[in-house]
């Protein structure tokens, strides 16, 4: 009886460690690393300026989550938490996402613009800068008046 019980034991500390090793590591437990300068010069607030399906227009996208890039090279978007970073050729990649993929910089790095099919249309999402290192005049008084 005795051995039976050790057997379970060992058992529901070996599924408890295989639980533990399947997580996947987070955001906040990724390690910290230091941002490029053309890096830091994207970190920010971002807010969905336009949404386009195939060309035949699409929805309002005002009241989607921003994509906030952090000093620390993570992002937020809603619940999507994860680390991003700027290709050698100049595009974005956030490590969570399994829908978008890689990202357009604007010249003037104020726009994220990804492009990408999803059931069988092309997808258009047009982020625009709202705050931190080099927004728009405009767009950080906005953010400033805003009641939050």
């Amino acid at each position: 009886m005795v051995s039976i019980m050790k057997f379970f034991q060992r058992i529901a500390v070996l599924m408890l460690c295989a639980t533990l090793l399947a997580v996947p590591m987070t955001a906040s437990a990724a390690k910290k690393r230091v941002l490029t300068k053309s890096e830091k010069t994207l970190v920010g607030s971002y807010r969905c300026a336009s949404y386009n399906v195939s060309g035949t227009g699409g929805g309002n996208c005002r009241l989607m989550p921003p994509l906030v890039l952090k000093k620390d090279g993570t992002y937020a978007m809603s619940s999507e938490k994860g680390a991003f970073s700027l290709t050698k050729k100049g595009k974005i990649s956030l490590s969570a996402s399994k829908l978008r993929g890689l990202g357009s910089l604007s010249p003037d790095k104020r726009k994220i613009i990804f492009t990408y099919p999803y059931n069988g249309w092309k997808h258009t999402l047009t982020y625009l800068k709202e705050s931190g290192t080099r927004a728009t005049p405009v767009a950080q008084e906005a953010v400033q008046e805003s009641p939050v």
